[in-house]
């Protein structure tokens, strides 16, 4: 998202006390209620998580870093995992999962995939 976007997001996610969105993490992507943020804290400085927020959900760390973020969807998309199918997103979330694992050990894949 824009920097605009993102401090608007940030403003909005803050000032909603049922979310309990904190300070520190800055929205870097969005869709239809589901985030992706970064945590900017003072402990935070080099390498920090990426955060999966779902308004259903529990927010939890997603991935050690952006740059590991965008290399999973770098290696989905080369996989032909994660394609576009006009304007629709396509996805092979068991493939997609196996990128997340290899890059982002002991963290869990922020999505459901079924056995």
């Amino acid at each position: 998202m824009s920097v605009q976007a993102a401090i608007e997001n940030h403003q909005e996610l803050t000032s909603n006390p049922i979310l309990g969105w904190p300070q520190t993490w800055i929205p870097v992507f969005e869709f239809e209620g589901e985030w992706y943020a970064v945590e900017c804290g003072p402990d935070k400085i080099l390498g920090s998580p990426v955060i999966h927020f779902f308004i259903e959900d529990e927010p939890a760390t997603a991935y050690l870093n952006l740059t590991l973020y965008m290399e999973v969807m770098s290696d989905a998309m080369h996989q032909g995992a994660l394609r576009w199918d006009g304007q629709w997103r396509r996805e092979d979330l068991p493939v997609v999962s196996q990128i997340h694992k290899r890059l982002n050990p002991a963290i869990g894949f922020p999505y459901h995939v079924a056995e």
